[in-house]
């Protein structure tokens, strides 16, 4: 893929998007590049800061590109923002 795409599928996903750290998950760290690695595409819970001390994650879609950036989707499947591939990312992981 040499260039993600504008728009892709609208989000179907019918859960929370928004949750704060709960009994039996925890929080890493990895580099887009790590996650683009591991799934060129998907969706994870990532951290987006503390709320009255409990840090808080929203649902984030992405794509990778070969680079290892991930493009941002929204609900609609617009294109939101990027991380690039060198940046460090809080995900919500069980």
């Amino acid at each position: 893929m040499t260039a993600a795409p504008e728009y892709i599928a609208a989000d179907t996903y019918t859960g929370k998007h928004v949750t704060t750290m709960r009994k039996g998950f925890r929080a890493t760290t990895w580099l887009a590049r790590e996650l683009a690695e591991l799934a060129p595409e998907g969706a994870v819970f990532e951290s987006f800061g503390h709320v009255f001390g409990r840090e808080q994650f929203g649902r984030t879609r992405y794509i990778a590109d070969a680079d290892g950036n991930l493009y941002l989707y929204d609900g609609d499947g617009a294109l939101k923002g990027i991380h690039p591939a060198d940046r460090k990312l809080r995900i919500l992981t069980k």
